[in-house]
């Protein structure tokens, strides 16, 4: 079937839906095509066949903006907890500048994580180490870090946890309204080939009508 982007999609639908509705209201062609069998109960088989791929294409609209705006608070919120986590662990790093132990303790002793689940792995420690240990909050509020914020930066870990599992259920819907999608337009497709190869036979003397549905001698 024709590949091609949204509005593509809407000017076919549109296309589709004039084709029809002329085959239907002009007088001439819809004699015309009654005798090459396409009188009102099949012109109504495509005009339903229409409506279908038309909700159908809606949908997928829908769950493609629901995966956009799923994206987008992923990647909003992944950069704000990055900005918030470097600062913490730049004030960890200075805090215990000469203490291997308590470095490692708190996952800040090797480099920066870029593989996003250990970097979510090494923020949990982080936080939880903090949290569970008055000693380490106690050590912190001297570079004015206190435990609201140790508490602020596990739900937002939390939270961000939350977004990957929406961003992937809003992933998993579009490409499952995809598919729906280009079935239904493979099969509007092929009907209208069809309506328009019996309209190009029976219309063949004939190229005005065929302008009429769009479609050229």
């Amino acid at each position: 079937m024709i590949r091609t982007n949204s509005y593509s999609y809407a000017a076919i639908l549109e296309r589709y839906r004039i084709a029809l509705d002329k085959a239907e209201s002009n007088p001439a062609i819809a004699q015309a095509m009654k005798k090459i069998g396409y009188g009102p109960e099949k012109i109504k088989e495509g005009q339903e066949l229409l409506e279908v791929t038309r909700k159908i294409f809606d949908l997928n609209l829908q769950k493609k903006d629901a995966l956009t705006s799923a994206r987008d608070e992923f990647r909003r919120q992944k950069a704000a907890l990055d900005t918030t986590f470097r600062e913490h662990r730049r004030r960890a790093l200075l805090i215990f500048r000469n203490e291997a132990r308590e470095k490692e303790l708190l996952g800040v002793s090797g480099p920066y994580p870029r593989q996003f689940f250990a970097w979510m792995q090494t923020m949990e420690i982080f936080y939880k180490e903090i949290l569970t240990k008055p000693e380490l909050q106690e050590r912190f509020q001297h570079l004015n870090f206190s435990k609201q914020e140790a508490e602020e930066g596990l739900k937002a870990v939390s939270d961000l946890h939350r977004l990957v599992a929406e961003r992937m259920r809003a992933k998993g819907e579009s490409q499952d309204s995809t598919e729906k999608k280009d079935e239904a337009f493979g099969k509007l497709n092929e009907w209208m080939s069809d309506f328009y190869g019996a309209a190009r036979l029976i219309l063949r003397k004939d190229p005005q009508l065929l302008e009429i549905l769009y479609k050229s001698a």
